[in-house]
């Protein structure tokens, strides 16, 4: 953004923004991020995570 993550970080608080991870993670551990409401991003808790999709994708038990 061109931006210090400072100022990223208060203008997603401001515009309540939250960082989400969709559930595509691939083998190589890409996945795509999306920017969603806070309080949508709230209400779906308590979610799996990026933790969740590591462990599958690397077939951790």
């Amino acid at each position: 953004m061109g931006i210090k993550p400072s100022v990223g970080e208060k203008i997603l608080v401001e515009l309540k923004l939250t960082w989400h991870h969709l559930d595509d993670l691939d083998e190589n551990l890409k996945g795509t991020m999306q920017l969603i409401q806070t309080d949508i991003h709230i209400a779906t808790l308590p979610h799996k995570g990026s933790p969740i999709q590591i462990k599958t994708v690397l077939d951790i038990k």
